[in-house]
């Protein structure tokens, strides 16, 4: 089965290729953002996968519990610690941050802005609250627009360890890295860095080395997946091409009812309407009422070698004649 990827940066390939092989599993998205697009975790949760989406902005929240019930979904900011936090809410909801020099670069850019107070707290205080203490996490991807440091200081990664973690390593809208600000707390809790995709870097806990193997190379043909983009454009085309199909066919419909009118006969004109449909007393006569043809008069419907005569042709070949359960193929 062809896997249909969602993220911004084919991620859930990455992911997908370390975990198929789990019957199910569960996902900790901090910085969630939309439910679809752009979503690392959408493929999962499609594939019977569950989780917990971590998300402050009001309006991103809401379309995660209306597309997401079988998650957790929190709007919430992850820190070093609990207690309550300014998250500047930007016209691009992507963009949404706790750091205030980040927003202002952004307004700086011509984005829009809107500051809104809201509850922080920490993964461990998550973990602790809403996850068993024998429950895997399968995977943890934080994606906090510059705030990455205080969320990473906030796990107790003795007692809760996913087994992958992937995080946005680049500064916001930009190519230069900043793991370099972080990137001790996860290797000093017993991570590897495993892979780099130009815009995150995922790390592998110690003791799921076993999976180190699955990140050896980018997303290739081997993955057998299509982004959704790539599938929504194949589904239109198709939806076109039936259309096209649908047009022609009616097309040569009427040619061929305009064709029937200027050649049929004057018998013909007193036994068949002008689009080839038997008049009443004929269709009795030479069918039953499901399509079949009389037996004693198939010879004046078709000709020996079971091609209809042509002043059936257009009726038997008409959508009304083949909905008949026992309409004759021809």
């Amino acid at each position: 089965m062809t896997f249909i990827s969602y993220a911004q940066n084919s991620e859930d390939v990455i992911l997908w290729r370390a975990l198929k092989d789990l019957e199910s599993g569960y996902y900790v998205d901090v910085g969630a953002a939309w439910p679809t697009f752009h979503s690392v975790t959408k493929a999962f949760y499609d594939l019977g996968w569950n989780g917990i989406n971590v998300e402050p902005n009001p309006h991103l929240l809401h379309e995660l519990n209306l597309e997401r019930p079988r998650d957790l979904n929190l709007g919430v900011v992850i820190g070093e610690e609990p207690g309550e936090a300014q998250i500047t809410v930007m016209s691009n909801p992507g963009l949404t941050t706790v750091v205030e020099s980040i927003a202002e670069n952004h307004i700086g850019l011509g984005f829009e802005r809107t500051a809104i107070q809201v509850p922080m707290t920490t993964l461990a205080a998550i973990f602790e609250e809403h996850i068993k203490a024998d429950k895997p996490i399968h995977f943890l991807k934080v994606d906090v627009e510059g705030f990455e440091t205080a969320a990473l200081r906030g796990n107790d990664w003795t007692r809760f360890r996913p087994w992958i973690v992937i995080v946005e390593a680049m500064e916001p809208m930009s190519q230069i890295e900043n793991h370099q600000y972080w990137e001790e707390i996860i290797l000093e809790a017993g991570y590897v860095h495993i892979y780099t995709d130009g815009l995150n870097r995922y790390y592998l806990a110690d003791e799921h080395q076993d999976l180190a193997p699955k990140f050896q190379y980018p997303p290739n043909i081997f993955d057998d997946y299509m982004h959704v983009e790539m599938q929504t454009a194949l589904m239109e085309a198709e939806q076109y091409r039936v259309r096209v199909e649908a047009l022609e066919t009616e097309m040569n419909r009427e040619l061929a009812v305009k064709r029937y009118q200027n050649e049929r006969s004057t018998v013909e004109a007193a036994l068949f309407h002008s689009d080839g449909r038997p008049r009443k007393l004929i269709r009795r006569i030479c069918f039953h009422s499901d399509g079949r043809c009389q037996k004693l008069l198939r010879r004046a419907v078709f000709h020996r070698d079971g091609r209809a005569r042509k002043a059936f042709r257009l009726w038997l070949s008409s959508e009304d004649y083949r909905r008949l359960p026992s309409a004759i193929q021809i």
